[in-house]
Parts: structure tokens; sequence; C-alpha cells
């Protein structure tokens, strides 16, 4: 017998602390993503297994109760979750959505006279975003009405040097994670 406050079985364990009555109760979390850029969203998703009869969930921070919630953190934000079943037996688990800066760029590309012919690279540095960094380079002759490069998608590029004049180039450096906009 369970929940009674007493040792039922001799083990010198009583209700929720034995084995014997919790049956086993645990909690996971899900969360449908990790990592957000700020201004992100995150849901969390708390799975109880075993207990007695109906679980009820109590988030940390106050979520309020449920076993789903959508979270928004400004930083990164450990969440608890702490499932009840109906003897009063309790189990815990912890999510931390993490929170990344939007991609910036730390380091542009200088300007520079190439030949006809000639061999010149552009590079960026460039951090923050979640999953990755996404590059797109872009070309204008006036500096004003930008066009993508056909397959200029990393850090550095390398512009041709087949004709004369001037030529303007730039890089947007993005991230698809919840949240993040572009630099």
């Amino acid at each position: 017998i369970c929940n009674n406050g007493l040792d039922d079985d001799g083990d010198g364990l009583t209700d929720c602390a034995d084995p014997d009555c919790s049956n086993g109760i645990s909690v996971t979390i899900s969360s449908s993503a990790p990592t957000i850029c700020a201004g992100g969203s995150a849901t969390l998703t708390a799975n109880g297994l075993g207990g007695n009869v109906s679980l009820t969930y109590a988030w940390s921070g106050g979520l309020g109760s449920g076993n789903s919630k959508v979270v928004s953190p400004a930083s990164t934000t450990t969440y608890t979750v702490t499932v009840t079943d109906a003897n009063g037996c309790t189990a815990t688990s912890q999510a931390t959505v993490v929170v990344v800066a939007d991609p910036s760029i730390s380091a542009q590309p200088v300007g520079f006279t190439q030949c006809i012919g000639g061999s010149q690279s552009l590079s960026v540095s460039a951090t923050g975003g979640t999953p990755s960094l996404i590059y797109q380079w872009q070309s204008s002759p006036t500096g004003s009405t930008w066009s993508d490069v056909s397959g200029a998608i990393a850090a550095s590029y390398a512009p041709p040097a087949s004709t004369a004049g001037t030529l303007f180039y730039r890089v947007i450096v993005s991230a698809s994670g919840n949240g993040c906009g572009s630099a």
C-alpha cells in the first residue's frame, strides 16, 4: 500500500521514496530549438512516464502548468519541469535554451585595385547566428543596386578580373536559426 506514510514492505522506505510505490516515474524534456538567436522562441515539451494514474506538470520561472511551453528567453536560460503523479510522487528534468547573438561581421573586406588577368580575394570574418552562417556575395556597378554572385557562398570570394572598370562587392551573412537575422 502506498501513500499512507508507512513502511509497508519493511525496506525502510515510505511512499514516494519507496521504489515499490513510485512506479518508476520519470520525465524528459525535448526542445524544438535548443539554440536560438535573440528574439527567437523554442517549444519545450515534457514527457512524463510511469507513476500512478494521471500526471501533472509544473514549470519553473512562472511558466505554470501543462506539458508544453513556448519560451523566448533574452539570454541563455535553464528551465525545470516537475511531474507529479496521483500519489504525490515526483520527478524533475531540466532543459537549457541557449541564446546567441545575431550574425555580425567582425572584419570587412578592404578595397583593392586589380589588373585584368590579376588575382585578388575578398574575405570576411563573421560570428554569431545558429545553426551555422550562410554567406552570399553580391556585386554592383554603382554600389546601389546589388545582384547575387552565382556560386559565391563562402567566407571568401575571388572576383573575376576579365574586364576593365569599377565594381563594388559586398557579402550578406545570415543564419537560418529561430530568430536569427542578417549582417
